[in-house]
């Protein structure tokens, strides 16, 4: 592969680019050693819920930098340093790969930050939960009491740490074990539980059968409890939606108008007029109520909607960070792919820039036009997701108009399912 700039080098590692490592396998860290350093210490997962974290990746990284050692140390003396809970969940994972590989001293430092980490995110996993599968119950005592004597009784992170434990040492052994411990009697009453209604529970909110009552009480905020929208809108009759469209024009509260937009997300609007134009158009409208807006109107195929969406995006190009390139789910041509490509652009709000690659993903499944392959190629390099990065691999395959050098790279991608994919995908070829 060819060397990458210094710009280039930071960009894969922020993205979580297999090229990154690649970089290094072939060319070394050199003078990149403090983008790697910022990477271990900064966590840059978009979303960890969805994404996970980079932990085996990063490590990876740095090993194959050859000086495992100075990283070790990096993280003994930084190890206090977070700023983030994703930061000290990446910290804890890493520091616990290194402690199987031998970086004994850095134990002492996870149990030395264990306390002030808990007092200052309410979580015990990211720490605590290495700590005992380490050191078993020596450990669960030290980190228990800790928690204990801390905990605001409000969070499922105790609920989490305590389902680890269990699933590490055994549920019985555990609650035996934390009996015996007077100092921890009210809180492991308390998390076994929040145990129990956060994972075992089966009961189901009552949800008010779904009718046009119930769903204007919604709307209207009189009654809380959110009816089944997405049945109610399927099986609506098309007086009831009218009156509904009705309503929204009249309403003010930005609630009423967002909940009341939301039954058009999943039923047709009864008629594109320029009220529902001005809400997608308006930079006075909230990012929810417009995004909702084009939800609506993305449902819907007209020459009228395809028009104002191309005048839209000529005018206004931030405009596909609420939702604009939607518009073109029912209505694209062939040509829409260059336009399309054309207006494409990295916003500085990840959010945003998530919201432009989830509709073009959102665009290829629905037109399966493979001159939108640039675009594809575009949010493969420009996604905060890693995992909106994997479903473009896979779109580019299907289209089988994937680049050599996506799947190369894509063996050493941060995302699992990346990985697999190009690997699966090497092995036909070979």
């Amino acid at each position: 592969m060819k060397r990458l700039s210094k710009k280039q080098f930071d960009h894969a590692l922020r993205k979580g680019h297999g090229r990154a490592l690649m970089h290094i396998k072939e060319y070394g860290i050199g003078e990149y050693l403090p983008l790697l350093e910022k990477a271990c210490l900064e966590s840059y997962v978009y979303d960890p819920q969805i994404e996970g974290g980079r932990c085996w990746w990063l490590t990876k990284l740095v090993y194959a930098t050859g000086n495992k050692l100075h990283f070790w140390k990096l993280f003994e003396e930084n190890f206090s340093n977070y700023s983030s809970l994703s930061d000290l969940y990446q910290y804890g994972n890493m520091a616990t790969n290194f402690i199987t590989d031998g970086a004994t001293s850095l134990k002492k430092s996870m149990y030395e930050n264990f306390e002030p980490s808990f007092i200052k995110f309410q979580d015990a996993v990211p720490i605590g939960s290495n700590l005992i599968s380490f050191d078993g119950f020596e450990a669960l005592e030290f980190t228990a009491r800790i928690v204990a004597k801390h905990s605001s009784f409000k969070r499922n992170d105790d609920a989490w740490f305590y389902k680890n434990a269990c699933e590490e040492l055994g549920k019985r052994r555990v609650d035996a074990f934390l009996e015996k411990i007077p100092e921890c009697k009210i809180w492991h009453e308390y998390v076994k539980n929040k145990y129990i209604s956060y994972f075992k529970s089966r009961l189901v909110t009552e949800r008010p059968e779904p009718d046009l009552v119930s769903i204007s009480n919604w709307i209207e905020q009189i009654d809380t409890r959110r009816p089944n929208i997405v049945k109610y809108a399927r099986n609506a009759s098309k007086a009831e939606l009218k009156l509904l469209f009705a309503k929204l024009r009249k309403y003010t509260d930005e609630t009423s108008v967002w909940r009341c937009l939301k039954i058009f997300n999943y039923a047709d609007l009864p008629v594109v007029d320029d009220f529902i134009l001005d809400l997608v158009s308006s930079k006075k409208q909230s990012f929810k109520i417009r995004n909702s807006a084009f939800d609506a109107l993305a449902r819907k195929k007209s020459n009228k909607i395809r028009t104002f969406a191309i005048n839209l995006i000529n005018s206004d190009r931030s405009s596909i960070c609420y939702g604009a390139i939607s518009l073109f789910n029912k209505n694209y041509r062939k040509q829409d792919s260059e336009f399309l490509l054309t207006k494409l652009f990295v916003p500085e709000n990840e959010s945003d820039l998530d919201t432009i690659g989830l509709d073009l993903i959102a665009l290829f499944d629905k037109v399966e036009d493979v001159n939108l392959t640039d675009c594809a190629i575009w949010v493969y390099e420009n996604t905060p997701c890693t995992f909106c990065r994997s479903s473009v691999v896979r779109k580019l395959i299907e289209w089988k108009n994937i680049p050599t050098e996506i799947i190369e790279e894509g063996l050493y991608d941060s995302f699992d399912e990346t990985r697999d994919i190009c690997k699966k995908l090497r092995r036909r070829k070979l």
